[in-house]
């Protein structure tokens, strides 16, 4: 079975046009993004602010565009990463953060996104930082990194699943912040790594053993798409485009860790979400 290849990040990104605020246009405003306008948790900017550009910060330099994807370079384990929505097109950006422009030919902005939210990202970005009161890492260790790249139609449906998964997470928090009213509360997700599932169990020890660290959902659909079409092709001769595409439309049976089932001829997926339940401030499956 073909694996996805390895790049390292900055051969797949552009580079960030800079200015000087208070050089060039100093009685004017812009929109300034600091470290601080990064919801670490939720993973998105909340905290943008205007700013004369003559008082502007020492740091206050890149200009970001719409899908920018935003890295803190200082404290990488609490991974202040960000995607540049369209409203703020054209804002400034600390240069704190790293900011990556995916070529849109070899790189989905929102694959990019996933990927640097990824515990393999993460890790490796702890790894290499230096400091150890305020550790951090440069822009070279973050676009020395590696990813997986698959093609950008596999990249924009896998960010498109983890999308409707991030969705998914978001009415979690919500339901799980009011926990003093509810009784009980039932959520979906495409994947749990403690069930129950052998599967599940097998993908996680297995998993495990070999990275030292527990699987993300990210990873989870990595290894099913691989099984996937793995069971889809098993005993074909062809492998040309078209064949490949009958034999996955025509796959079923599969059970894979992230609830996934098959593909319906127009390519959605069929998945068969866990059923999440909240006892005593864990989350388990719902029987």
């Amino acid at each position: 079975m073909v694996q996805p290849i390895s790049v390292s990040l900055g051969t797949l990104v552009a580079p960030v046009k800079t200015w000087s605020p208070e050089r060039d246009a100093p009685d004017k405003y812009f929109e300034y993004i600091d470290l601080g306008a990064v919801d670490q948790e939720k993973k998105v900017i909340v905290g943008a602010r205007e700013v004369l550009c003559a008082e502007a910060p020492s740091r206050a330099k890149q200009i970001v565009a719409a899908g920018d994807v935003l890295v803190s370079t200082v404290r990488p384990n609490l991974n202040g990463v960000a995607r540049v929505p369209a409203e703020m097109d054209g804002a400034t950006a600390s240069t704190g953060f790293c900011v990556l422009r995916p070529h849109p030919g070899c790189l989905d902005s929102g694959y990019l996104f996933n990927w640097v939210r990824s515990p393999h990202f993460v890790a490796e970005m702890v790894r290499r930082a230096t400091g150890a009161s305020y550790p951090a890492v440069s822009d070279r260790i973050v676009l020395e990194s590696h990813l997986p790249l698959p093609p950008v139609p596999e990249q924009r449906r896998i960010a498109a699943i983890l999308d409707k998964v991030d969705t998914l997470r978001a009415k979690r928090r919500t339901a799980l912040a009011q926990l003093d009213t509810l009784t009980q509360s039932i959520f979906l997700d495409i994947y749990f790594r403690d069930s129950d599932n052998p599967a599940v169990k097998e993908f996680v020890g297995e998993f495990q053993s070999a990275f030292g660290g527990a699987p993300s959902t990210l990873e989870a659909m990595g290894y099913d798409s691989i099984r996937f079409l793995g069971h889809a092709l098993n005993g074909r001769k062809g492998t040309s485009g078209d064949e490949v595409r009958k034999a996955v439309s025509s796959m079923r049976g599969f059970r894979g860790v992230t609830g996934l089932r098959s593909f319906l001829p127009d390519r959605e997926a069929q998945v068969e979400p866990y059923l999440l339940t909240v006892e005593g401030g864990q989350i388990k499956e719902y029987k």
